[in-house]
């Protein structure tokens, strides 16, 4: 399935990315734009609890019917988050997260370009590794990195 300006993660992607994503099993996590859920499975296999998932195209059966930009994070309570979100709306995506304070660390896929504007929204970048274009369904126009951040501004 291609929708248009969606560039999904391919399950050899999540693969890698599983070796930089350090969680408890009891995390409580929420992801957004969960796609075909290559990465909800391997997030899957580290936790005990459920993942609240959001998509905006609600491909997803487990799919909650809510704008990503203006999530009420608070509700969850103290939570992950976890994103291959689309990069149109990066800004006011994370412009929201840092609102909240419940949320611990935020593991998110960004285009090459904003990773140089990151530093403006949290205090501290953790880790990050670039991802290449052939790990995304279709392949997009730009680079992407995957990133864990915290300590919110």
């Amino acid at each position: 399935m291609n929708i248009k300006g969606k560039n999904f993660l391919n399950k050899r992607a999540c693969k890698l990315l599983n070796k930089k994503i350090v969680i408890n099993k009891r995390n409580k996590i929420l992801e957004i734009a969960s796609g075909y859920g290559n990465l909800t499975n391997i997030l899957k296999k580290k936790i005990v609890s459920k993942i609240i998932e959001f998509e905006i195209d609600n491909m997803n059966v487990i799919s909650l019917n809510e704008n990503v930009v203006n999530i009420n994070y608070r509700i969850y309570g103290r939570i992950l988050i976890f994103g291959n979100i689309p990069y149109n709306i990066t800004t006011e995506i994370i412009k929201n997260i840092k609102r909240f304070c419940n949320i611990r660390y935020v593991y998110l896929m960004l285009q090459n370009e904003y990773l140089k504007k990151i530093n403006f929204f949290f205090k501290k970048i953790i880790s990050y590794k670039k991802i290449c274009k052939k790990f995304f369904i279709p392949s997009p126009k730009v680079e992407s990195n995957f990133i864990k951040v915290s300590n919110f501004i």
